[in-house]
């Protein structure tokens, strides 16, 4: 089995994925004066790299006008953000699965299409409308979409994330 977790996605396929990455997403961010009403700035439009998580089957059937997305962050921008992450015993929980607002990706060995470790942050989740990403991923052929079983390692973090369950009060550790 190849040791690479991606695939190309090229012009004869216009079909969207779970674990399709798609650069250059145009996302609002807008400010709490808008929220709340007060005022008429929207707030900034970032331009994210995401990742898709919606259910492929569902986007196949079109039975979604909403995707879930999150963005995806290259290892070295989230070291950089967050320095308790330079640490690699921290490295190896978020690899392990023992991190669960976490999920990591390996990095990318196809030529012309490098890329590093990435972090993808549930805590960061958002929807956009089917149309819109449908849009841009036609415009980005050549994007890169995980393989089996890297998709459904995807999915399942994403659902053990949201599946939590805090109790407020916990059985006592076995001492």
């Amino acid at each position: 089995m190849s040791n690479n977790w991606f695939e190309v996605v090229m012009e004869d396929n216009n079909t969207m994925e779970q674990g399709d990455i798609i650069k250059e997403v145009s996302v609002l961010e807008p400010t709490i004066e808008l929220i709340q009403g007060k005022s008429k700035d929207i707030g900034t439009i970032e331009h994210e790299k995401v990742i898709i998580l919606t259910q492929s089957c569902d986007l196949a059937n079109t039975k979604t006008p909403w995707i879930h997305v999150s963005p995806v962050v290259s290892l070295s921008e989230m070291q950089r953000q967050f320095s308790h992450l330079r640490d690699n015993n921290a490295l190896e929980s978020i690899r392990r699965g023992n991190q669960p607002k976490f999920h990591m990706i390996n990095e990318c060995i196809l030529e012309n299409y490098e890329s590093e470790k990435a972090i993808i942050d549930f805590r960061n989740v958002f929807t956009l409308p089917y149309s819109f990403m449908k849009q841009k991923a036609e415009e980005q052929q050549g994007r890169l979409r995980l393989q089996s079983p890297y998709k459904e390692h995807l999915s399942q973090a994403y659902a053990r994330f949201f599946m939590r369950v805090g109790l407020p009060n916990d059985i006592p550790k076995f001492e």
